[in-house]
């Protein structure tokens, strides 16, 4: 997902979801919160995509793990692979237990 003033345009994109920076808060449960605090975990309501092929990433280590070490689904993007409340690690500048 990227939110940007000037979203981003590229030749291949049909798995992204773009948006302006203000649309964030439609998708992600704190986006414009300080680290510590800052959710960027996707919402429930929002987050229903086509299956996502993952053939071309099944040559790395932990390829079908989110960035929570849980189990992604068919139908996730980017670095979570869930919805609706974050059962992990919120972002912070230290290193992830």
């Amino acid at each position: 997902m990227i939110f940007a003033s000037k979203p981003i345009a590229a030749k291949s994109q049909e798995s992204n979801t773009i948006g302006k920076r203000e649309d964030a808060v439609d998708y992600l449960l704190k986006p414009f919160f300080t680290l510590g605090t800052m959710d960027l975990y996707p919402k429930v309501s929002n987050m229903k995509f086509q299956p996502v092929n993952t053939s071309n990433f099944r040559i790395f280590k932990d390829w079908d793990l989110d960035f929570n070490k849980r189990k992604r689904n068919d139908h996730s993007l980017g670095a979570y692979g869930g919805e609706g409340i974050n059962p992990g690690w919120l972002p912070q500048i230290e290193r992830k237990p």
